[in-house]
């Protein structure tokens, strides 16, 4: 009786784990090999910091490409680019540019991700009119790229975001089969149930409580301020949509942990009924 009790509190906490781990999962793998990528990062092209950031790289990108440029050209730049990031053709080149950011993390080897701007030069000469004509037609690699994440670590990451898809699999299934297995060999499904319920909402609590300071030490290492601007806002993004994905787990797992505390208890009020009567 003893052994099966220890048998069932085991592997009702391996199943709270693997729960706990399904929604990240599955987040990180539609995030990274499915269309919620765009949904996430397409609105950010009409982001302040980061129209303000693109316009602060494009400007310091034409001001170096452009051999004498007078500063009064830059300025103008600099306040036209704002207007530009508004327009659907430049929305469809930031999310081209992300897109290729994230099959650039997928399929990499270094570990640097960027997000190159050189197509949102041709639109800002167009919108300058003839004063476009002094911007450059021709920029090198170097000068329109804005890095994103430049760390040796990112081979690890990108060696998780390659397992993401069979990940995303695999877990919800062991879950669903660790928590079976506690509920079958439990002495009291009801009382082991409430526990998950309770140990998945604290932890699902703690999820959303830890993405901040994950997000802050993603930011840590990006000296250049141009960059940092972008991969906050981008950083931002992706932590709202995971909080979000995280909230359904959180109400559901609260609910199971009163319905089964409610159940128990009303379990144990019959069972003692029946003895009385016995």
């Amino acid at each position: 009786m003893r052994g099966r009790h220890v048998a069932s509190g085991v592997l009702a906490l391996l199943a709270c784990l693997a729960v706990l781990a399904v929604v990240p999962v599955v987040w990180l793998n539609a995030q990274l090999h499915g269309t919620a990528y765009a949904d996430t990062v397409g609105p950010l092209a009409k982001d302040p910091s980061v129209q303000r950031a693109m316009a602060d790289r494009v400007a310091e990108t034409v001001a170096g490409g452009g051999e004498g440029l007078s500063p009064i050209v830059v300025d103008v730049v600099r306040q036209e680019i704002p207007a530009v990031m508004r327009t659907p053709g430049a929305s469809r080149i930031w999310l081209a540019a992300s897109l290729a950011a994230r099959e650039s993390l997928l399929t990499g080897n270094g570990g640097e991700v960027s997000v190159d701007i050189r197509e949102l030069v041709r639109p800002l000469a167009d919108r300058l009119g003839p004063a476009g004509s002094v911007l450059p037609s021709e920029l090198p690699d170097e000068m329109t790229s804005i890095v994103l994440v430049d760390v040796p670590a990112l081979a690890q990451v990108r060696t998780i975001a390659r397992m993401a898809p069979t990940l995303a699999y695999v877990i919800p299934v062991l879950a669903a089969g660790l928590l079976t297995l506690a509920l079958l060999t439990s002495l009291n499904r009801w009382r082991t149930l409430t526990v998950v319920g309770i140990v998945v909402a604290a932890g699902t609590l703690a999820e959303m409580l830890l993405i901040g300071p994950i997000q802050d030490s993603a930011l840590a290492g990006v000296d250049d301020g141009i960059s940092r601007a972008v991969l906050a806002a981008i950083a931002e993004a992706f932590a709202d949509s995971l909080r979000s994905a995280l909230i359904i787990p959180l109400v559901v797992a609260g609910v199971v942990a009163v319905v089964s505390l409610m159940s128990a208890r009303l379990t144990s009020r019959r069972v003692d009924e029946v003895d009385r009567i016995r």
